[in-house]
């Protein structure tokens, strides 16, 4: 709506103040356009636009419960709105009631079948919900309609591995890899799938390529010391032993609990100067 438009508007009506609040909020001024809302809504309880408005605010303000109720009421106003559903369904996602969120998305799908949007977020319930082969299906279906999405097919790995599809999974994260090449989580997820198919020199990279990317993630600190160790038991071979006092000697991992990997040092080095001899079977 124009500037003249909203001017030919009758002051102190919910139409004219829920204009003025989109122009606020897309002017930055999101105080503003909480106070126009409040008037639109004021004049017209049910006014959808003052309603899906005010509930952006206040998600994005992280007033969710406030959020969830403003929606509700504006999907109950006009439950044919599928954006609606949609808006609805990710803040109860990140309220935490994945069930109520997903029959949200469902109903957004069900009004707008073709919804990329809805069925990206609909996988991701799924996933919280352990659902992992529907969460796989879902992760498909949205990839059909949007396959340059790195994201979903990296929550498709999450799945495929939570099923033990660990092969699956590398495919999934290589193909987010293609996409997104700096995504510390698919290198992450690569060095989780790699460690399952026992290709554990492969892990130990991308896990570090992950730490490189970002070195605070504790997922990627306990995965690494986990491959590196796991390294140790599998391999006593100077390339394992070179891994592992770069594991220890690298100022991003030293906060690791590295125990068992620095035993399993000594020990290597030890047993290559003949000081300690192999257990008998």
């Amino acid at each position: 709506m124009s500037a003249i438009d909203r001017a030919l508007l009758p002051r102190g009506t919910a139409a004219e103040a829920a204009a003025r609040a989109v122009a606020a909020y897309n002017a930055g001024d999101w105080p503003a356009a909480e106070g126009f809302c409040r008037e639109a809504l004021a004049a017209q309880r049910d006014h959808v636009g003052a309603l899906n408005l005010l509930g952006a605010i206040a998600a994005q303000s992280q007033r969710l419960e406030e959020a969830a109720d403003l929606f509700g009421r504006a999907v109950a106003a006009r439950p044919d709105n599928a954006a609606g559903h949609n808006n609805l369904g990710n803040v109860l996602q990140e309220l935490g009631r994945h069930a109520l969120a997903l029959a949200s998305y469902d109903r957004a799908i069900a009004l707008r079948p073709g919804y990329a949007a809805a069925h990206a977020n609909r996988s991701a319930a799924l996933l919280a919900l352990a659902r992992f082969d529907e969460a796989v299906a879902a992760c498909e279906r949205a990839l059909t309609l949007t396959p340059g999405d790195a994201e979903l097919q990296c929550r498709r790995a999450t799945a495929l591995l939570a099923l033990g599809r660990s092969a699956d999974a590398v495919v999934a994260c290589h193909r987010a890899l293609v996409l997104q090449p700096d995504d510390a989580t698919a290198h992450l997820l690569l060095g989780n799938a790699l460690c399952a198919e026992g290709r554990l020199r492969e892990a130990e990279a991308s896990l570090r390529q992950a730490l490189a990317l970002d070195p605070a993630a504790p997922a990627a600190r306990a995965a690494y010391a986990e491959c590196v160790s796991a390294l140790t038991v599998d391999r006593a071979d100077p390339v394992v032993c070179a891994t592992l006092a770069r594991a220890l000697d690298e100022a991003w991992i030293r906060p690791l609990n590295l125990a068992l990997a620095a035993c399993s040092l000594v020990k290597l080095s030890l047993r290559a100067r003949g000081l300690l001899g192999v257990a008998a079977a």
